[in-house]
């Protein structure tokens, strides 16, 4: 049972008794308040029912009839606790559970934070040689943004450190990271930064692909490694995800998804009808990729198919949330320092370890195994996303695919900072909040964002519009959708996003004397209590 679900189903039948008790003071005809018996009987219910079944459905049943008992079937305060309960249960039906163990500092996880796009500080500061990239990043800017700077750094040390290391499970250090960012936010200089310090060593960088030839002859002639710097990925990935794309354009997103998966192995190309070109094979390819992109595009971009078929799940987004930041007026560009080049020319030039099959040398990297100390930590976070990716499966969610990379991208990242012969706790412990964060940020991204066809898109659109507004209007509402979806239907999502109970529909009154007017409102309970409206109960 997760500790924060408990904590917050306390916190919000609390909220609910003192809006009951204002409510009731207001002269509506329903009990006073919610004792405490009561609400320790609720709570104990949806404890149980979350134990015994972990069904959102089933516990929906146990409320419904546990209110009607309580407060009489179809009374006003009857309806509107079950609404309300019914809300709580489906923002929290995907909660990740916490890991209780009685070694503190052998646990990955204390308690599952809510899923938010702002990087806490102890991810910001990596350690490592990926931290001193991302600090050099994020000092020099004009506007800084840390978040992205991190996601660069580590594309780019990925790269660098490509085909020379492994992991004790034959993992590598290529990365596939998104920055997104609003227009005007900063999001360019991080890829300026890093192409300015592969120039300077002599590292491969290559350009948006114009189709797959073109982006395995230019992964070939880098010798296996190189860094894709590109932006307005968002644009790329509509084309490729397109349902009117093109043939060579899918072809750029197979071939994607198989580099990403051939790190390890031989990719072998396409082979020719006309057999006049040789099919490139390349060894155990290091292709990373850094790009950035605008929220909109790239979420318009993706589809349920993308979760189905991988693509988003190998991908590690860092998103920015604040895209005014004040601006840094008094830097100027520079090159990179000479120490942190000279270093990252010394990850260019580590040998690349080969050994021998018969006469034939074979690339065969260094082993970085976990340190004795990690690998208690290193088997709980498998253990969890296991049990996560199990769990939602059975649930038939979108997300095993994407729980089912965590484990993965943990080992790469821990292996991307470690500087050691070992990987250490330290840089286990990073590595398990970065892929946990990316992970639970991804899940809240499909849940909110990514349709599995074109209504579910507009009515996906049409709640984050009013979950963006302490309230909207009918009127107001009415002039958006003008703007964005056909007017005909809008009544119909509605009627769905209250029939699921998504959003609410109250009258609130304009000022002391103005008529009340219909309002909606995301399915939060706040809603009633910051902003004195009365629930419509059969709305």
């Amino acid at each position: 049972m997760s500790r924060r679900f408990i904590e917050d189903l306390r916190d919000f039948l609390d909220a609910e008794r003192k809006t009951f008790l204002e409510l009731a003071e207001a002269g509506m005809e329903m009990s006073p308040s919610l004792s405490v018996q009561k609400q320790e009987t609720l709570r104990m219910i949806v404890e149980d029912g979350f134990k015994e079944t972990g069904s959102a459905v089933s516990l929906k049943e146990a409320v419904r009839d546990v209110c009607a008992d309580m407060y009489g079937d179809g009374s006003i305060q009857a309806n509107i606790t079950i609404k309300r309960l019914n809300g709580f249960i489906d923002e929290h039906k995907h909660l990740p559970e916490t890991v209780l163990v009685e070694d503190v500092e052998s646990s990955y996880i204390e308690q599952e934070p809510k899923v938010s796009a702002v990087l806490p500080a102890s991810i910001l500061n990596a350690p490592s040689f990926v931290g001193e990239i991302s600090i050099w990043i994020t000092s020099t800017a004009p506007s800084p943004q840390p978040a992205l700077s991190l996601g660069a750094a580590i594309a780019a040390v990925g790269v660098l450190k490509g085909r020379t290391r492994q992991s004790d499970s034959g993992f590598r250090t290529n990365h596939y990271v998104l920055g997104i960012a609003g227009s005007s936010s900063g999001k360019d200089w991080p890829r300026k930064c890093i192409t300015k310090l592969f120039k300077e060593i002599g590292a491969p960088v290559i350009g948006k692909p114009a189709s797959d030839s073109g982006l395995i002859g230019s992964l070939a002639e880098a010798h296996g490694v190189a860094l894709g710097l590109w932006d307005e990925i968002g644009y790329l990935i509509q084309a490729l995800t397109h349902r009117n794309a093109v043939t060579f354009e899918k072809r750029i997103r197979s071939v994607m998804l198989e580099l990403f998966s051939s790190a390890d192995g031989v990719f072998i190309g396409k082979e020719l009808a006309d057999r006049k070109h040789k099919t490139i094979e390349i060894d155990q390819p290091c292709l990373g990729i850094f790009g950035t992109t605008t929220p909109h595009t790239i979420y318009d971009g993706l589809t349920q198919n993308d979760i189905a078929d991988g693509f988003l799940p190998r991908c590690l987004l860092f998103q920015v949330e604040d895209n005014d930041v004040l601006p840094n007026l008094f830097v100027s560009p520079a090159l990179p320092p000479k120490e942190l080049a000279e270093r990252a020319l010394k990850l260019k030039q580590l040998d690349i370890h080969t050994t021998k099959h018969g006469n034939i040398p074979v690339i065969d990297p260094v082993i970085i195994p976990f340190s004795q100390e990690s690998r208690a930590m290193v088997k709980e976070f498998f253990q969890y996303t296991y049990d996560r990716k199990k769990k939602t499966r059975e649930d038939g969610d979108s997300y095993p695919a994407i729980w089912g990379r965590a484990y993965e991208h943990m080992v790469k990242l821990a292996l991307t900072i470690e500087e050691g012969s070992e990987i250490g706790l330290e840089s286990v412990k990073w590595a398990i909040e970065v892929s946990s964060f990316v992970t639970r940020m991804q899940c809240d991204i499909v849940e909110k964002v990514i349709s599995e066809n074109d209504t579910q898109k507009e009515i996906k659109k049409l709640l984050q519009v009013i979950a963006s507004r302490p309230g909207i209007s009918r009127s107001q509402l009415t002039n958006f959708v003008n703007n964005r979806y056909l007017t005909k239907k809008l009544d119909e999502y509605l009627d769905h996003l209250g029939s699921t109970n998504q959003i609410i529909t109250a009258q609130k009154r304009n000022g002391k004397r103005g008529r009340p007017g219909l309002y909606y409102y995301i399915n939060n309970f706040q809603a009633i209590e910051e902003n004195g409206i009365i629930p419509i109960a059969n709305a």
